[in-house]
């Protein structure tokens, strides 16, 4: 309720969009975990705002999945640059390291 996608991110007429996120992990609540199984998709990045909330807790529940998980360092910021840091330094090394987007492969 009361949301919307800005003109600038509408999806592409064959991606894939996922609806319904109410909680901090894009997989509470959502049909991502079938949408990454009719895909069969295995590696997932992970970005977005706030670091140390929806990333980190969307990467761990990816994780806790048994999805290949990183997260992209710098398509996330978060409320401080120590709460960043804290989350580089100490959740991505558990979840596998941290990626920048310039290591992203363009899957187009």
């Amino acid at each position: 309720w009361g949301t919307a996608i800005i003109e600038e991110m509408q999806p592409l007429e064959d991606e894939i969009v996922l609806v319904g996120k109410r909680g901090l992990s894009g997989f509470s609540n959502t049909n991502l975990q079938a949408l990454l199984e009719a895909n069969g998709i295995r590696n997932l990045f992970v970005c977005g705002f706030l670091t140390n909330l929806c990333v980190q807790t969307t990467a761990i529940s990816a994780y806790d999945n048994g999805y290949r998980t990183r997260i992209i360092a710098d398509a996330c910021a978060s409320g401080s640059p120590q709460i960043q840091q804290y989350v580089e330094e100490t959740i991505c090394p558990v979840l596998g390291g941290l990626v920048k987007s310039d290591d992203v492969p363009l899957l187009f």
